[in-house]
């Protein structure tokens, strides 16, 4: 058990790409925040496997939520869309969210890009109200809400994270199940 514990702190280590929430409501590579997206370095694989491996990955994923892929070029590049996922619950409000996933792919390496963010809370009766990501700063930059935020950068770097692994692990979903 220890070893596995320790596998999984390596592996996350390793991952260690997170994104931001600038004010402007867009995601940003938190080592980066010039650039919008994460680059998953993946040296002797080329672009064909990586694609073939997101493309198995967002199947598998397509039943628990609703993933749609709106616009692939085979190993070059591969856009989904994800609706109504759960972010978390948090006593009466649910939040979830609806973005855009882009994936390029060169041999050795990924491109990970989210955009059209939308996200939602919804009540104990249903309903479902927009959540702007820009409402999360007021006019003078500052943080009025940092639980959303770091809900938000939380939930993308850890999904990146699944996605990221996925890639690498030839599409299947990493599970601690037996």
């Amino acid at each position: 058990m220890k070893t596995f514990l320790l596998f999984l702190l390596a592996c996350t280590a390793s991952f260690a790409q997170d994104f931001t929430l600038t004010q402007t409501g867009k995601l940003v590579s938190k080592k980066d925040t010039k650039v919008d997206y994460i680059i998953l370095h993946s040296p002797g694989i080329t672009a064909d496997t990586l694609y073939a491996s997101a493309k198995k990955y967002i199947e598998t994923k397509s039943s628990d939520s609703q993933i749609a892929i709106k616009s692939e070029d085979a190993g070059k590049v591969l856009i989904y869309e994800t609706s109504n996922a759960p972010m978390s619950a948090s006593g009466d409000v649910n939040y979830t969210a609806s973005f855009t996933t882009s994936l390029e792919f060169k041999d050795g390496k990924a491109r990970i890009t989210y955009g059209n963010i939308n996200m939602y809370t919804t009540s104990t009766n249903a309903e479902k109200t927009n959540y702007p990501l820009t409402s999360i700063y007021n006019s003078k930059g500052k943080v009025t809400d940092q639980k959303a935020k770091n809900l938000i950068e939380s939930y993308f770097s850890a999904y990146t994270k699944t996605l990221i692994t996925a890639l690498k692990s030839d599409g299947k979903i990493v599970s601690a199940d037996w």
